[in-house]
């Protein structure tokens, strides 16, 4: 697949940010769910996962669950030959450290966080966000990934703040602020350092790659992987403007339907068991689709 498996900066792809599923009758974390889930996005050609994210419900699960989606998930990345970035976020640093530790542990390929939130949209100055990433990165000598997700945590990572972070060890970007200039802004930031951009968002895909992306972590590519991987390899081939906008309208459209009624994340799981993979149910209060 062309990944270099020791570092984020090279890789190439579409990785799929993976819901986390549940048993629909106990709610405990399901491992046939997993298993089957990571069997369709590998024969989908996805090229691996972003795990425990905000569409793994990262935020609603005790440390116990936690822990145990993460080795089993781990896991059976590892079997099928797929890319691991494991989320380790948390709204404090000492819980985000503790699950850096055991991702490190289980041999992820890297690790990811949100800036911390809950106080971030009002509370915190940039050296306080600034040294919770700092600690992470250097806590562990795996890849690290910085995820910037503004409508969750209500802070918005400036191009120079993340220059900042590059700077430090920080190897990649999941931006999920669906802003391509702030985008452009991020790669013309880190330009000079090896570091990668990947766009967070399937609408934005082409328009992002474009200008440079050579990977994303689209959600729309776990429902309907098949049609964001056809828009990269297109994409990869060098196909004409005129094919791949017609490529990015089909995603667009996937994206669109998996928002119709519902939040996007938890309309996977019903959306996914319409194509014949069983991942459960979300966990409450996630809303489930009728």
């Amino acid at each position: 697949m062309g990944i270099d498996m020791n570092s984020l900066t090279s890789l190439k792809g579409v990785l799929s940010p993976m819901p986390t599923p549940f048993h629909p009758k106990t709610g405990d974390i399901f491992e046939k769910g997993i298993d089957d889930l990571l069997e369709f996005l590998k024969q989908a050609n996805v090229h691996g996962v972003f795990a425990l994210g905000s569409y793994g419900s990262f935020s609603l699960l005790d440390r116990e669950d936690r822990m145990k989606a993460m080795e089993i998930i781990s896991t059976a990345c590892r079997e099928k030959g797929l890319y691991n970035v494991m989320h380790v976020g948390a709204a404090g640093t000492d819980q985000a450290l503790r699950y850096a530790e055991y991702a490190a542990k289980l041999g992820v390929d890297a690790i990811a966080s949100v800036s911390p939130y809950y106080y971030s949209g009002h509370a915190y100055r940039w050296e306080d966000i600034r040294g919770y990433h700092q600690r992470l990165i250097t806590s562990t000598d795996l890849p690290y990934c910085v995820y910037n997700n503004p409508r969750t945590t209500s802070f918005t990572i400036l191009p120079e703040q993340l220059r900042e972070l590059a700077a430090l060890g920080a190897s990649a970007l999941k931006d999920s602020g669906n802003d391509v200039a702030n985008f452009r802004a991020y790669q013309k930031a880190t330009e000079d350092l090896a570091f990668n951009c990947m766009p967070g968002s399937g609408s934005t895909m082409l328009e992002c790659f474009n200008l440079g992306a050579r990977a994303i972590v689209a959600g729309t590519s776990v429902c309907f992987p098949d049609e964001v991987v056809a828009l990269y390899q297109a994409f990869e081939r060098g196909e004409t403007s005129i094919r791949l906008a017609e490529l990015q309208g089909i995603v667009t459209q996937c994206r669109e339907r998996q928002m119709a009624t519902i939040m996007r994340p938890a309309a996977a799981y019903t959306l996914l068991r319409e194509r014949g993979v069983d991942i459960g149910c979300p966990r409450h209060p996630w809303p489930v689709e009728a």
